[in-house]
């Protein structure tokens, strides 16, 4: 069998965006209208730029205009026009809906799901999925009243992600983000899944939500 050459010589991060049809994407960003009114950095744009913080670790803006910046000979091959500027992604940020984001994630998943390891095809992991959530801890001055207040009186910051997750794929099929005290309980209501599934909490949570998921 002979070995193929697709990615002989690119980047990882270019190999990355292989497996992200440009196409799907700009249909997407249509129906949904997240480039309503944008001439540059549109949604595509905008997805490649937050993967390539993700993937590069980059803990500020600075440092993603930077690094596109050292890329500017290989700009182009990441299909974007120019590198922004910290502004522009900034305003893409607060103006784009994240919606657009959530659908291309589906979109995504939908059209690579045959690829998933089916080795428990005929697991009981086919219907069941668990809920839980992380805290991201952030100060005080950035989201203000968003942590808990400890003993002392003091808050910290903070965001809860609350993650529903399909234990077959091992993949979310669902996030939702919550200032720090909120509890998993409030997005129980949102969770729609298949007649005959499982779902798995840490903690108990009121009756009336559990019967809106059975």
């Amino acid at each position: 069998m002979s070995k193929g050459t697709f990615f002989t010589g690119q980047p990882i991060f270019n190999q990355v965006l292989n497996f992200l049809p440009r196409s799907m994407v700009n249909a997407i960003a249509r129906e949904s209208n997240a480039d309503y009114y944008c001439k540059t950095f549109k949604t595509y744009e905008h997805l490649v730029t937050m993967l390539y913080a993700i993937f590069n670790q980059c803990t500020s803006l600075r440092e993603v205009t930077i690094g596109l910046l050292a890329w500017d000979q290989r700009i182009h091959h990441l299909g974007m026009e120019s590198h922004p500027r910290r502004s522009t992604i900034s305003d893409a940020n607060k103006k784009r809906t994240a919606e657009v984001f959530e659908k291309i994630y589906f979109g995504l998943l939908n059209r690579y799901r045959p690829l998933l390891p089916d080795s428990q095809k005929h697991s009981r992991k086919n219907n069941l999925y668990i809920f839980d959530s992380t805290s991201i801890t952030l100060f005080q001055q950035i989201l203000k009243g968003a942590g808990l207040s400890k003993t002392d009186g003091r808050r910290k910051g903070g965001i809860k992600v609350h993650t529903l997750l399909h234990a077959k794929e091992d993949l979310p099929t669902m996030i939702r983000y919550s200032a720090g005290a909120d509890n998993d309980a409030k997005y129980l209501k949102e969770v729609q899944l298949p007649a005959g599934s499982v779902i798995v909490f840490d903690k108990l949570a009121p009756a009336r939500m559990v019967n809106n998921v059975t």
